[in-house]
């Protein structure tokens, strides 16, 4: 009887039972799991995601490149329900052979992490390099269910790869692309900024057998010219591309394209700072950096391109803002994060957080109706999107400097130092009172906010050897560790809030790779879930 009643708590709490690895739990009414696809969230570029960061956040697991991988670092991600999938700087592709010769420092290459944390495949797409203010991006193709069939990595030579095998597509290149990319049900879409050893700049669409439908833009025809910003979005049949030519030969300005013809729609001079956003009618962008240093917000019409308002010239920092429907949501040097109405402008909060100053240092989740922000010193804060008010900040700061976030779900990625770490909003899973934040008010909270687990998830070839501790957990705690389908595996006591397991169940025997669910609880009654990965 006792063990059934473990069963049902667990399945209740962490909607795992019987479920694929791969698969993501269930959330609370009102909550989405809906995919961070590209470079600020979606094609349109307005950082905001369907699903729910109510509160506190919990640690869930962090990837960081060994040697395995060459020693590798992450330069930049997204995340599908099921996994995350990341451009990797060096990894495995350190000494390939392309062209006859051997590369070097410098190779990029696509990584899989599944949702429980796991490493997937990796793919060395041929010549890809990072450098020369590269920003790599990936975005997702078209999909029946969900979940993507091919990234489109944009670094160098461009490769389009499939997510399940990670073997490459076909090549987009020829060598020397970089800048943003996109992709709908019909299309994927992308930047070259660079003039360098390849392809002249450009704007263009492609079909997802790699065949051009359209480009436009396109000029170059001497080494080293730059074009930046070159930012895209797409909303509705429109591509928005907002270039700072400088004084090269095609105007800066913002350009409206047909995104299926690539037809002119119109043209509006001006001399774009950050990359651009669209929704509600209008595009965002940062222009004219007059004084050095300071900018204005401006809103234009999509369909003409007309000024609708125009906010500074302000301290702003050159990334484009967050639109979110009802807030416009941007961050100003040494003053904090301003929300405006997107339709006027005007000031609806502010509040005194200071952004990190890295793109996508601030998420809005429209489930939970929250913004979640990176700070200058790398703590993590959740604000109410109706007012900015704080609901829950990080007890301590992200190591190694939180650098971007993206959201999915119940989840929060951070790609911070050289890898990511991936945090859960255990209250907004589809279970009883919110789904295991706790089962009542008080001590539960600093669990939830505090417990730590590490090293998780916990490899072989890395940590053999150690074992897993859990601290930072109230005194007199009690940890139980289950089996992905909720076996009993043992139960470790804490009587001053820390304890370590050696990866044996109760019975002395070592434990199989797998993912594992704890309950930890205290004496008041007080309890919290987690999930950990042990990769031999």
């Amino acid at each position: 009887m006792k063990k059934r009643q473990i069963l049902i708590f667990i399945g209740m709490l962490l909607n795992v039972a019987g479920l694929a690895l791969s698969d993501p739990p269930a959330l609370k009414s009102g909550c989405q799991w809906d995919a961070w696809s590209t470079q600020y969230h979606d094609p349109a570029r307005t950082s905001t995601s369907l699903g729910c960061i109510s509160g506190a956040l919990t640690p869930v697991w962090t990837y960081t490149p060994d040697s395995q991988d060459g020693g590798s670092q992450v330069f930049s991600f997204i995340a599908e329900p099921d996994a995350v999938y990341a451009i990797m700087y060096w990894g495995h592709c350190y000494n390939v052979i392309w062209g006859g010769h051997p590369q070097g420092p410098g190779q990029v290459s696509g990584l899989q992490i599944t949702y429980d944390g796991a490493t997937g495949w990796m793919t060395c797409p041929g010549s890809s390099d990072y450098g020369r203010n590269d920003v790599p991006s990936v975005a997702e193709a078209s999909s029946t269910d969900g979940f993507p069939q091919s990234l489109i990595l944009n670094s160098d030579i461009g490769e389009l790869t499939k997510t399940g095998p990670g073997t490459i597509n076909f090549g987009i290149g020829p060598v020397d692309v970089w800048g943003q990319t996109a992709a709908d049900a019909n299309r994927i879409y992308q930047v070259n900024y660079w003039d360098v050893d390849g392809p002249a700049w450009y704007v263009r669409a492609l079909d997802h057998s790699g065949n051009q439908i359209w480009i436009n833009n396109n000029w170059g025809n001497g080494r080293l010219s730059q074009v930046e910003p070159a930012g895209m979005a797409i909303d509705g049949s429109h591509l928005f591309f907002a270039p700072n030519y400088g004084s090269n030969p095609f105007a800066s300005g913002v350009y409206a394209f047909d995104s299926a013809t690539g037809a002119s729609s119109w043209y509006q001079a001006t001399s774009p700072v950050s990359d651009i956003c669209a929704g509600g009618g209008r595009v965002y962008l940062l222009e004219n950096s007059v004084p050095i240093g300071r900018s204005s917000l401006v809103a234009r019409s999509e369909t003409t391109g007309n000024v609708i308002w125009s906010i500074g010239p302000l301290a702003y920092y050159g990334y484009p803002p967050i639109y979110t429907g009802n807030q416009l949501i941007n961050s100003l040097y040494q003053i904090g994060i301003q929300a405006l109405d997107p339709a006027t402008g005007g000031t609806l909060w502010t509040s005194t957080i200071q952004a990190f100053q890295g793109e996508n240092s601030m998420a809005a989740l429209k489930g939970s109706q929250t913004l979640v922000v990176i700070d200058t010193n790398t703590y993590i804060h959740v604000l109410k999107l109706s007012s900015g008010q704080e609901v829950w900040r990080s007890s301590a700061p992200i190591t190694n400097n939180g650098y971007s976030i993206i959201a999915s779900g119940n989840r929060l990625y951070v790609h911070s130092g050289s890898g990511i770490t991936a945090y859960e909003s255990l209250g907004d899973l589809a279970s009883s009172g919110g789904g295991g934040s706790s089962s009542s008010s008080g001590p539960a909270a600093s669990i939830v906010e505090n417990v730590r687990v590490y090293p998780n998830p916990w490899r072989g070839n890395q940590h053999g050897g150690k074992p897993i501790t859990f601290d930072q957990m109230n005194g007199n705690s009690t940890v139980k560790i289950f089996t992905e389908d909720a076996h009993w595996v043992k139960t470790l006591q804490a009587p001053n809030g820390s304890v370590t397991w050696d990866l044996t169940n109760d019975s002395g025997n070592k434990v199989a790779s797998g993912l594992y669910l704890y309950l930890v609880s205290d004496g008041s009654g007080s309890s919290t879930t987690g999930k950990l990965s042990i990769i031999k």
